[in-house]
Order: structure tokens, then C-alpha cells, then sequence
């Protein structure tokens, strides 16, 4: 009889060039997916930590725990979160500092900034990269909201330090807040504590080269 054409060959390697993006995609979404219930994990597990929550007469949120505390959270709500014993833990002037730190928080909106490196964790959970910028980044922004305490107080350098060394460390990160993370640089900051505060120039100058190098 006539012999068949050989075409089996260029139908897999057809199919398998249709299938293997597919594949990708797959791989992608799940990373997606459990990275995302990583992080939710996280969340909760750090709230579940603080105990019973209790708002105060200030406004503030007073926690039965103290580890991670104080803490700016809550990205539709934002709260402040102090630790349990906060004024008899800190003395008047630390409470100040303290409160002052969170403020700031939450006035620059760095809790919708981790939100937002939350997503971007999640989106792009296979590059190694972004795990590295995403801790730089939260470290960065604990150290500006230091050097903007200091500049409003800055005759409060020790006290502030006093208060730095007074505040417990999370056992679970907060994904979606600012707080005391495990791994947080508590040298740097106090070694930071006795630098002079930048002027204008230096902000400028500072400004025209992350302009520059990002360009």
C-alpha cells in the first residue's frame, strides 16, 4: 500500500509549543497563589499576637502583648498599636518619641507602600531580587522616619535610642504595617542617632542623584 506522510513529529512539537506557555502560566498563578496565602498567613498570625485589642480615650489601640509593638496597621483603617505596659515601660518623653515615630508612618503613607510591595512580592515571587528591595525599602523607611524624629527633637537623641532598645521584637512579620520586625537594623539606627541631621543641600543633592541613577 502507499505509505503515510510523516506528520506525527510536527503535531507534537506543535502541541508542545501550545502547551508550554500554558504551563508557564499555571506555574505563575500558583506561585501567586501561595505567596499571597504566605503573606495573609503572616498578617494574621501577627494580630492574633497582640491579643485583645482595646481603643483608648486618645484614639490609640492598646494590645494585651508587647512583642513588635508600637506598630502602625491597618490599610483601610490605619491604627496605631501600643504594647501593653506602654507608659509604664517608656518614661513621658519616650512615649513622645515613640508616638511621634508612628505618626509619621502614617502620615507618609508607608503602610499602603508595604501594601503595595506585598503585591509585588506576589506578582513577582520567583525573583530573589525583590525580597532583598522590598527589606531595604522597609529598613529605609524606618531609618527616615528616625532621622525625621530627630530633626523635630533634637535634643531627645538619647532618649530616643533609650526607647529604641525598650521595644520587643515580632516573631511574625507584619506584611501590611510598619513595626518591630526579627531582623530589623537596630545598630544602623542608633549609629544614625549620632549623625547631623541633613540640610537642604544635602536633601537636594540626595534628590538629584536617585534622579540621576534612576534615569
Amino acid at each position: 500500500g502507499t505509505p503515510m506522510p510523516a506528520v506525527a513529529p510536527v503535531a507534537v512539537g506543535a502541541n508542545l509549543a501550545t502547551t508550554w506557555p500554558q504551563w508557564v502560566l499555571c506555574g505563575w498563578f500558583a506561585g501567586v497563589f501561595l505567596m499571597a496565602l504566605r503573606l495573609s498567613g503572616q498578617q494574621r498570625r501577627f494580630r492574633k499576637a497582640l491579643g485583645v485589642l482595646q481603643q483608648r480615650s486618645d484614639g490609640l489601640w492598646q494590645a494585651s502583648s508587647s512583642a513588635g509593638l508600637p506598630a502602625a496597621m491597618g490599610l483601610l483603617r490605619p491604627m496605631i498599636v501600643l504594647p501593653a505596659g506602654f507608659e509604664q515601660r517608656y518614661s513621658p518623653l519616650e512615649q513622645q518619641l515613640v508616638l511621634l515615630h508612628e505618626r509619621i508612618h502614617l502620615q507618609r503613607g508607608d503602610i499602603a507602600i508595604n501594601a503595595m510591595l506585598a503585591l509585588l512580592q506576589c506578582i513577582y515571587w520567583f525573583n530573589p531580587l525583590l525580597l532583598l528591595a522590598q527589606r531595604r525599602c522597609r529598613e529605609d523607611q524606618e531609618l527616615s522616619c528616625d532621622e525625621r524624629v530627630i530633626a523635630r527633637m533634637a535634643g531627645a537623641r538619647r532618649s530616643y535610642g533609650d526607647a529604641m532598645l525598650k521595644t520587643g521584637l515580632a516573631q511574625s512579620a507584619l506584611p501590611v504595617g510598619c513595626h518591630w520586625q526579627n531582623h530589623h537594623p537596630l545598630k544602623e539606627r542608633i549609629a544614625m542617632l549620632k549623625r547631623p541631621v541633613p540640610g537642604r543641600q544635602q536633601w537636594a543633592a540626595s534628590l538629584l542623584l536617585a534622579a540621576g541613577l534612576s534615569l
